[in-house]
């Protein structure tokens, strides 16, 4: 049993139950019992699978999984379509201890202030945001209004525009120090302006043109 059980460290939970939960009495108790990490990718199942899945395991660990949820510090979206994210992110104040979101989506942001729309400072302080998608300069001001302890930023493409919003009061973001951004259409006047209202503190600064 010792054997199997570090064995059972470097297998996915999913690929556990699979192999072990119909194999005897015993091994479906350990299976369902034992403290193992939840990890879940349906894209690699079938529904069929996912459902019988679903009965066995996750409905077995439920109040584990609630628990374990509100412990989260890194949420990832990806592959998911923007409409669904203002439905997702509403949930954001059930995690106390997020500090680092990461969206990869299927779609342009059309409406990047969903990105921000539930998240208030007091109560998450984000440190790290990652968007893998074309972002609109115009909404920086907003997201750095609302991140004011954001450390780490990372834009896949940030799309310019001929009159960003950078006339109000500069924010002073003196938590930040890492930028990557990969810009499309930007003229270096308006990178002059993001340097003097947000970037002050910044120690790193990676800019790449499309």
């Amino acid at each position: 049993m010792k054997l199997f059980m570090k064995y059972f460290k470097y297998l996915n939970v999913y690929h556990i139950y699979k192999e072990f939960f119909y194999l005897n009495q015993r091994y479906k108790s350990l299976v369902v019992n034992r403290n193992f990490s939840i990890q879940i990718n349906i894209t690699t199942m079938s529904k069929l699978n996912f459902d019988i899945y679903h009965k066995n395991m996750i409905k077995s660990n439920k109040y584990r999984m609630i628990y374990d949820y509100i412990q989260l510090e890194t949420l990832i979206f990806d592959n998911i379509d923007t409409k669904y994210l203002n439905n997702i992110l509403k949930y954001l104040i059930y995690l106390p201890k997020l500090y680092s979101l990461i969206f990869s989506l299927i779609d342009y942001i059309q409406n990047p202030s969903i990105l921000f729309h539930h998240i208030e400072i007091k109560i998450f302080p984000i440190e790290y945001l990652i968007i893998n998608n074309r972002f609109s300069i115009d909404s920086l001001y907003d997201i750095f209004l609302c991140l004011l302890k954001l450390f780490y930023l990372s834009i896949d493409c940030l799309v310019g525009s001929n009159d960003p919003e950078f006339d109000r009061d500069p924010i002073v973001l003196e938590y930040l120090k890492y930028i990557s951004i990969k810009v499309d259409n930007i003229h270096f006047n308006i990178f002059k302006k993001l340097i003097i209202c947000f970037f002050g503190s910044v120690e790193v600064l990676h800019f790449f043109n499309t």
